[in-house]
């Protein structure tokens, strides 16, 4: 499970929200190698790697890491470009990803505007790809979320 995370301007305000999401949400899975594998990419106008999928073996490693999290500001919400990164570069094995062993990958993005970029072709190679991804946002395009999930 990828989280991909606004960490704009925008949504600033309620990062605390956004983690207190994220460690919920982690709390309902079995996290391990062998298990459930948790990753963390935040965004604005370019992604950046938090932590990967084969970063963190239990679940309590992974919540303190997310409580650790900090918005990294930016005024633009590139969510075409957040998506295309981890389409590219986060479901990989050697990142810790078992999408080649059959292993159900999911995206979770959490939002807090429209994208100011396009997401149509990116949205769809990371379905091509083999990615079930799911929308959280707020103030956003409902026809973009749509294209998203």
């Amino acid at each position: 499970m990828v989280f991909l995370i606004d960490g704009s301007q925008m949504a600033g305000p309620e990062f605390q929200y956004i983690r207190t999401l994220i460690e919920r949400l982690v709390d309902s899975l079995d996290v391990g190698f062998d298990t459930s594998r948790v990753a963390v990419i935040q965004f604005s106008e370019d992604p950046r790697v938090e932590f990967l999928l084969n970063a963190h073996s239990s679940k309590d490693e992974v919540q303190n890491a997310v409580r650790r999290l900090r918005p990294k500001g930016g005024r633009r919400i590139n969510i075409g470009g957040a998506l295309e990164y981890v389409s590219k570069n986060i479901f990989k094995r050697p990142l810790g990803s078992r999408i080649e062993e059959g292993v159900p990958q999911f995206l979770i993005l959490i939002s807090s505007g429209k994208s100011d970029d396009e997401v149509d072709d990116s949205a769809a190679e990371l379905k091509q790809f083999g990615v079930a991804p799911l929308t959280i946002a707020r103030n956003a395009d409902p026809e973009e979320l749509v294209k998203i999930s």
